[in-house]
């Protein structure tokens, strides 16, 4: 392992700072850094506040001396920046000759720099030197990917002579060179092969224009572009693709649509087919306005242990006339846990507790163990009695931890570990450096005594993203009645807690609260971009951070005590207005106009009550997530004071 790991003992500000997420305090103290290690958390926290053009001049690239930890650092830290291509490229070339395990990711990266540059040669020449078939394809599809978008046609035939080259993208440069020669006819023929065969390629979405209509709009459909397929469908006659069909008119709320669609294809759709539809046909039912017909499909898909379908059931018994739902239970054979479940709330929310007693205790029948925790918690508050069988021990899950509590013992660390896993050590270590937190997670050991080792590496890295997924497989790989102290501070970090602590204080929020939010939004990931656009560590959306601050840019936000502060902010006025936290946990994930509407229609004494009847199950369980997050950081909290 080297000097890196012989150093990870040894106190200095720099790592004190850092341990502490505290990097601009890391930025100040440069000039004191003392060892490789320090170096290196210098060079991390330049990056994570967008500093990275101060790396060379703090790094001197042409020593040789240089360790393979800082010269990784430090050229992931100039990668992007156009300004350092040629200092890039020369330690690109370096690495890849020396990092023993590491050659051909390396050499992927140095080909995805030449690329960058448009230097299709010397991209080509290092593809050629891939060893690795997964990288090698990879590097394959990198260049394949330039050649279409640059119009190249220079290395056209050498890419395609590759054995290695994947299907989806030899296709796509044999359409190109059709295009090419003016064989508009093969170039269609082949784009179709392609688009036939990997209709979810992006390769397939590249070639759009060149196919059909139907295999367009199915194209558009594989890769969840609904409207635009719905649109094509709608304008084309043809029963070919129905499932597609259906699906995309549902996605565009064309309810109508999807119900004339069902009627008109359901002798030709496949069994499995249907059975995934009977959800969208039963909700396009309550769309438009036919409630028993609704309840019909969506209770044949509860009934076959379809929670949303439950959910979607519960739904309507709430919101409609009682006599719908009296004459619904009445006669409907309510049988799987899921529909007892959900018939059990229906229940409650009528604070009839014998019958929500009754269907709670049928709830209780069935593998799926988060109904059971949570049927145990609404029976137990509803004065039943249970025997001990009826208790289920989910680690870690807010109504487990409310029904069963948690023991946490003291149990130390193991310091030992098994030195035939250096190798693994060394290249998790150097990813990470990289900053590539996927490669890392797949080179990580599986070895208990190793994987903590590796665990120990992210935390002082500074990935806790990284720390908490790997913390949650060593749990999994154990058999305890409890967790130990130091595993769950690695499941829920208290790094940015000094930080969290002073800001939280200053808008009126409670730490753990602002900790749980981070540990659910972003798992502690400062540079955390979501398909939505949210940025950083609360995952702040641009447009609500312009409200609380106007300069604030996009890639400001990624700046960690920046974004924290916006972040808590922004809760505290949501608190202001949603003294309920629940309610305010709420509007920060689903928006403050869906929030209004569901106080005012599920109106329940119990606010845990209030927090199962959620209809937006990724706001449910998002909400229970912190709740629970809320409980081990008061404990985790108390703990460090």
């Amino acid at each position: 392992m080297g000097k890196f790991l012989l150093t990870l003992f040894i106190v200095s500000p720099i790592k004190e700072n850092f341990r502490s997420r505290n990097f601009w305090k890391v930025l100040t103290l440069k000039e004191a850094a003392r060892d490789t290690e320090d170096s290196i958390l210098i060079i991390l926290s330049m990056k994570i506040m967008l500093e990275s053009e101060k790396v060379p001049g703090f790094i001197n690239f042409s020593d040789q001396n240089t360790s393979h930890e800082i010269r990784i650092a430090a050229t992931s830290a100039i990668f992007d920046l156009n300004a350092y291509n040629s200092v890039t490229i020369r330690n690109l070339e370096l690495l890849s000759d020396s990092v023993r395990g590491l050659e051909d990711y390396f050499t992927l990266k140095l080909v995805e720099k030449y690329l960058g540059v448009s230097d299709f040669n010397s991209a080509i020449k290092s593809m050629k030197r891939i060893e690795e078939k997964r990288y090698r394809r990879s590097a394959l599809r990198k260049i394949s990917d330039k050649v279409w978008e640059t119009r190249n046609r220079d290395v056209v035939d050498t890419i395609l002579s590759e054995e290695d080259l994947p299907k989806d993208a030899k296709l796509l440069l044999t359409t190109f060179k059709y295009l090419l020669s003016g064989d508009s006819s093969n170039a269609r023929k082949t784009a179709e092969e392609l688009a036939s065969s990997s209709p979810k390629s992006s390769y397939s979405l590249k070639v759009i224009n060149l196919l059909n209509d139907t295999l367009k709009a199915y194209v558009y459909y594989s890769n969840n572009m609904y409207s635009q397929a719905d649109g094509i469908f709608s304008k084309i006659k043809t029963n070919r693709y129905p499932f597609a069909q259906i699906v995309s008119a549902y996605r565009t709320k064309n309810y109508k649509k999807t119900l004339g669609l069902y009627e008109s294809y359901r002798n030709i759709l496949k069994n499995h087919e249907k059975r995934q539809l009977l959800l969208f046909v039963g909700y396009s039912y309550r769309m438009t306005g036919d409630l028993y017909k609704a309840l019909e499909y969506l209770t044949i898909s509860a009934n076959n242990g379809n929670e949303i379908a439950a959910r979607e059931v519960l739904d309507i018994l709430i919101k409609e006339d009682s006599l719908l739902a009296n004459d619904y239970i009445k006669n409907t054979r309510i049988e799987s846990q899921e529909l007892n479940y959900a018939v059990g709330l229906y229940f409650l929310t009528k604070n009839d507790t014998t019958n929500a007693v009754n269907y709670l205790m049928n709830a209780m029948h069935g593998g799926n163990t988060k109904i059971k925790e949570r049927a145990t918690y609404f029976l137990t508050h509803s004065g039943k009695n249970l025997d001990d069988e009826h208790g289920v021990n989910i680690n870690l899950d807010y109504f487990a931890l409310l029904n069963n509590g948690i023991i946490v013992t003291k149990e130390e660390k193991m310091e030992k570990w098994d030195s035939t896993y250096t190798e693994n050590l060394n290249r998790f270590k150097y990813f990470l450096l990289w900053g590539d937190a996927n490669e890392a997670l797949n080179s990580a050991p599986q070895n208990g005594d190793a994987l903590l080792k590796a665990i120990d590496i992210a935390d002082r890295l500074g990935y806790d993203n990284v720390k908490i997924t790997l913390a949650i497989r060593y749990l999994n790989s154990t058999s305890s009645n409890g967790i130990p102290l130091f595993l769950l501070e690695y499941l829920f970090p208290l790094n940015y807690a000094d930080i969290a602590i002073s800001i939280s204080e200053f808008y009126n929020v409670k730490p753990e609260i602002t900790l749980a939010l981070i540990r659910e939004e972003s798992r502690f990931d400062p540079h955390a971009i979501s398909p939505a656009g949210a940025v950083g560590l609360m995952q702040l959306m641009p447009s609500t951070a312009k409200k609380i601050m106007k300069e604030i840019t996009p890639d400001s936000l990624r700046i960690p005590d920046l974004n924290l502060t916006i972040g808590i902010k922004y809760f505290s006025s949501l608190l202001g207005n949603y003294p309920n936290l629940i309610h305010a946990l709420c509007s920060y994930n689903a928006g403050e106009s869906r929030i209004k509407e569901w106080v005012s229609t599920y109106i329940v004494g119990d606010p845990l009550l209030f927090m199962e009847l959620i209809p937006f199950k990724e706001t449910r369980e998002y909400v229970q997530r912190i709740m629970r997050s809320i409980i081990i950081y008061q404990y985790l909290l108390k703990e460090k004071a």
